[in-house]
């Protein structure tokens, strides 16, 4: 896994994107979204993190684009009165260890090779689409 920068957030006509290359990929709704961090998989996929929010009640929005710009799998984190800041201790070839809530918690993101179902995630995570198959994964680690 390497960092990269061909993904930005930005502000159009219709509301706030995703974007690659001049591509939407996925729409938000209006409010304040950071780009945090994007790191390219040796397949060629990426791994996106966005935060929202602004001191209090951050999200962390963590997508999987495959090469062709589809959303393969989506996570957030988010928990209500809690200010969070996005951390990232280490990674390697297809995990990262971050923190994000100021709960002195830290936490690995993995990326399966293969999705399968998946449902238990630590406090405050959940999948974007609960009953599917999941290629992320996320963990405490301390």
């Amino acid at each position: 896994m390497k960092k990269t920068n061909s993904f930005s957030v930005v502000k159009k006509q219709h509301g706030i994107c995703l974007s690659r290359e001049g591509k939407s990929i996925v729409q938000f709704a209006e409010g304040d979204y950071l780009l945090e961090e994007q790191f390219e998989l040796p397949d060629g996929s990426a791994l996106i993190w966005i935060v929202d929010g602004g001191g209090y009640d951050d999200g962390l929005h963590i997508y999987l684009i495959g090469k062709d710009s589809r959303v393969c799998d989506a996570i957030e984190g988010g928990i209500t009165f809690v200010p969070a800041i996005l951390k990232i201790k280490n990674f390697g070839n297809n995990w990262v260890d971050f923190e994000f809530f100021n709960n002195g918690k830290s936490y690995r993101l993995e990326v399966a090779n293969k999705p399968k179902f998946r449902l238990c995630l630590p406090l405050g995570w959940r999948y974007k689409k609960l009953f599917a198959k999941h290629r992320l994964k996320i963990r405490e680690i301390n």
